[in-house]
């Protein structure tokens, strides 16, 4: 087999490996891979990284329940007065119900 080389001319992500092992689906390592190599703290709505990844509302349905039963994800409601309600979506690379114990 020949050789593969890499040239960047671009901005990248460094994504830790273990997200490819993952017991999760290809759409949903693929897209927390996505969410790890934005910067931390970087504000997006979730319409951006469906519109980024090409993710259908019910393919988005499907990874975000993956992501959350996995720990990866969460939502929290928050209510801004009269019939306006905030939602804030977290993505973590320390899955929130993992063992303390590593």
């Amino acid at each position: 087999m020949g050789k593969a080389v890499i040239r960047k001319s671009r901005q990248w992500s460094a994504v830790p490996d273990a997200v490819f092992e993952l017991p999760i689906s290809t759409a949903a390592r693929l897209t927390l891979a996505w969410a790890f190599g934005r910067p931390d703290g970087w504000e997006f709505h979730i319409s951006h990284l469906q519109k980024t990844l090409d993710l259908s509302d019910s393919a988005w349905r499907r990874i975000r329940k993956e992501l959350i039963e996995a720990g990866f994800f969460s939502q929290h409601r928050t209510y801004k007065g009269y019939k306006t309600v905030e939602w804030l979506n977290v993505f973590t690379d320390d899955p929130l119900y993992a063992s303390k114990s590593r």
